[in-house]
């Protein structure tokens, strides 16, 4: 699950298909409802390890069943990338009884903390992200990670 992307443009599919892709992304962006239209987000909690992934954000990326997770060193910046079968470096989505998604790794977050010396504290972040050009790739900048006093997913995840 921890690996680095060159940059945050991940250009893996050809360009006919990342132009379905972005076609696809604007329709599903332009259906949501226009005050959470920018809302994607994930909620990382240092204490159980566990990356939430907001609702909106799934839905952007096309409400996949797997994701890769990828972190860019130099630029601090985590990215969920959607894909369509199980593989390397690919992450099972796992949804609870009210339909949070989360994924744990404790692999991850500590790989996090040891090469960039962000998400320190022990405790939930909640960290905005963007969506490339390409229309399958999230990025999120761990650096802009907004400290959260609760987290108000921990009673709702077993």
């Amino acid at each position: 699950m921890f690996f680095q992307m060159e940059g945050c443009d991940c250009r893996v599919r050809t360009v006919k298909k990342n132009r379905e892709i972005t076609e696809k992304v604007d329709t599903k962006i332009r259906s949501l409802p226009e005050e959470n239209s920018s809302e994607l987000s994930v909620r990382i909690n240092t204490n159980c390890f566990r990356f939430t992934i907001h609702k909106n954000t799934l839905s952007v990326l096309g409400n996949p069943e797997f994701i890769q997770l990828g972190y860019q060193v130099r630029t601090k910046q985590m990215l969920i990338a959607a894909t369509d079968s199980m593989g390397t470096n690919k992450v099972h989505l796992y949804f609870t009884k009210n339909g949070t998604c989360y994924v744990h790794s404790k692999a991850m977050i500590d790989g996090i903390r040891r090469v960039s010396g962000i998400l320190k504290e022990s405790g939930s972040y909640l960290v905005k992200g963007i969506l490339t050009e390409a229309g399958n790739v999230i990025c999120f900048n761990l650096e802009e990670a907004e400290v959260s006093s609760g987290d108000e997913f921990d009673n709702d995840i077993e």
